[in-house]
């Protein structure tokens, strides 16, 4: 019988210092704004979400999507522009004819907006150091440390 594979998702938010992550509640809390992080009030950060698959022992693939984060001036996290993809998954992105001879842009115009302002691809050695943080033996020398980023409030 073939045994199932682990699978994890991870939060990480990259901050000029290095990377954080984020302990699944704070990221629950975040979301559903019953917590602020007032150090990054009125900022845009990085949040890197990371979907990790057990291949062996101590060993996982990685795979990371990236987001922009914009905090309000209190910490909250400013959901709007998730509110605006929601939109565009149920109303679609593609062009759309609406004539004969005529086909609306705005759809695809405006997810082409929304992944430039909120979207990023995380580069290899970014998954590099997170992968160092799924590992239980000792930390190597010159891989940087993924520190956690507590709860406030």
């Amino acid at each position: 019988m073939a045994q199932k594979q682990q699978r994890l998702i991870r939060y990480y938010l990259w901050a000029p210092d290095g990377p954080w992550r984020l302990p699944s509640r704070l990221h629950q809390d975040l979301i559903a704004r019953e917590v602020a992080l007032p150090q990054y009030a009125g900022t845009k950060q990085k949040l890197l979400e990371v979907f990790a698959r057990r291949i062996t022992g101590d060993t996982y693939s990685l795979q990371g999507n990236g987001n922009i984060f914009t905090f309000d001036e209190s910490g909250y996290l400013d959901l709007s522009a998730y509110v605006e993809a929601t939109s565009m998954v149920v109303e679609g992105t593609e062009p759309k004819r609406v004539g004969k001879n005529i086909v609306d842009v705005k759809p695809a115009l405006k997810y082409q907006r929304f992944a430039r302002e909120h979207l990023w691809k995380p580069t290899p050695p970014m998954l590099r150091t997170i992968a160092a943080d799924f590992q239980k033996a000792p930390r190597r020398v010159g891989v940087p440390r993924v520190r956690v980023l507590k709860r406030q409030g």
